[in-house]
């Protein structure tokens, strides 16, 4: 009789576990027959594998043209004058003196101003070379240098030979002996002054807006 007891302890365990394994095997099944659970629950849903994966169409790049106002160069230059060294911007030779007074600049001929070329970024296309067609189209000739890149201003500054006086005075003398050679008496040396262009900062073209479109008729 000893005997038979762990026999029947172990028949009773071995029911109780082939009915646990029948009883989660129709759970799993009344999920969905066929799918294991576990591996339904890790599958991503529908819609948010298809919004991940949906590709937004992207608007093409604009047509590019080559920059009119450096020409595809990166660079303007630019034409500037600035003051003589020889003469320090005077017109007049220092320590050079004749009979009648003082000497021209040779340098200068006596403007006081040198011409000077001046390398600078292109300030339309920042160093880029290009811009867009619709951008391009729209520069045309500066109004205001009509292309030539530079502005010529007319000025009138002190005889630097009689300093203003209008009379030829000897630098050995320093003596009035007439009516000084450089000014005609008038004291004050007439001059132009070539800078450039401030609208089209040297470059001879301008960007100008297209015209508005004209009103609707009434």
């Amino acid at each position: 009789m000893k005997i038979f007891q762990p026999l029947t302890l172990i028949l009773l365990l071995v029911l109780l576990a082939m009915a646990w394994a029948t009883w989660d095997m129709q759970r799993r099944e009344a999920v969905a027959p066929g799918v294991d659970a576990a591996a339904l629950q890790l599958q991503a849903p529908p819609a948010a594998t298809n919004a991940a994966t949906k590709v937004v169409a992207q608007p093409p790049p604009p047509a590019m043209a080559t920059c009119p106002t450096c020409r595809g160069q990166r660079e303007v230059h630019v034409d500037q004058e600035v003051a003589c060294r020889a003469c320090g911007g005077t017109g007049i030779m220092p320590g050079k003196f004749t009979s009648h007074g003082t000497t021209v600049c040779n340098a200068c001929k006596g403007t006081g101003k040198i011409a000077k070329h001046v390398t600078q970024d292109c300030p339309t296309c920042k160093r880029a070379g290009e811009i867009t067609q619709a951008l391009a189209a729209n520069f045309k000739t500066c109004p205001k240098c009509h292309g030539t890149k530079m502005i010529e201003t007319d000025l009138q500054t002190t005889c630097q030979n009689c300093r203003g006086s209008g009379k030829n005075i000897s630098e050995m003398s320093k003596h009035a002996s007439g009516m000084c050679p450089f000014c005609d008496g008038t004291g004050k040396i007439a001059k132009k002054e070539k800078n450039a262009c401030t609208e089209c900062f040297g470059t001879g073209v301008t960007y100008q807006p297209p015209p508005p479109p004209p009103a609707p008729a009434t």
